[in-house]
């Protein structure tokens, strides 16, 4: 049985939900902004996560903490108190803006996989993401478009995911476009790349600009 290219890039999603972001204050009053905000991202149930995708918002970088449920935790008929969660740094101070104070990474998108983290993510039932950003210049910070895969991403595979191979017969299409449209020369850039050629190349651009009457060809380009 074969494999197509979207049959071997489909990724397992994992549903959760997100809570957040809730900035943090120095008081009650909220009149102090600390630069820094937390995203909760609640699983629906327990999961081996591979992956954790975002789009940065001026964020300029990032803690991650992760609460895990062993086998059969919590699952007794008799136990009716959960057993107070336990956090676990997964990763410290992620930057995704170099500079705070300038645009760089600020609209990134951003992959962390589990081979990043200081403890496995097997089981993940909470991801908690402190967000910071020291610059007074970004008031609102965040990141958004979150995705969690269960496995890695798969950079080894040797088939083209669809849209790599659209984008090469796309570039090839532009290539020979190109190509044509340099052959294909006013006379003053005629006369002086006659100069510059031999008999027989000029011979063969002659020929060609008698076969195609305009530098650009129209051609469909293909669907994916």
């Amino acid at each position: 049985m074969t494999t197509t290219n979207e049959e071997r890039y489909c990724r397992e999603n994992i549903e959760f939900t997100v809570k957040g972001p809730i900035p943090l204050y120095l008081e009650e009053e909220k009149k102090h902004l600390t630069g820094c905000a937390v995203i909760d991202i609640i699983l629906s149930k327990p999961e081996r996560v591979g992956e954790l995708v975002f789009r940065n918002y001026y964020v300029a970088s990032i803690d991650l903490l992760v609460q895990t449920e062993k086998e059969g935790q919590n699952t007794q008929p008799t136990s009716r108190l959960r057993a107070p969660a336990t956090w676990h740094v997964s990763l410290h101070k992620k930057v995704l803006m170099p500079k705070p104070h300038e645009e760089e990474g600020s609209h990134g998108v951003f992959s962390i996989t589990s081979t990043e983290s200081q403890v496995p993510w097997d089981r993940v039932s909470m991801m908690r993401i402190i967000l910071r950003q020291p610059s007074p210049l970004w008031a609102n910070f965040k990141i958004e478009e979150l995705n969690l895969f269960g496995d890695m991403p798969r950079l080894g595979e040797t088939g083209a995911p669809p849209l790599v191979v659209g984008s090469q017969k796309i570039l090839g299409i532009v290539q020979k476009q190109t190509v044509r449209a340099l052959m294909t020369l006013g006379p003053g850039e005629s006369a002086r790349t006659m100069s510059a050629t031999s008999p027989l190349e000029a011979a063969k651009m002659h020929e060609y600009r008698a076969a195609v009457p305009a530098p650009y060809e129209i051609v469909k380009l293909p669907t994916t």
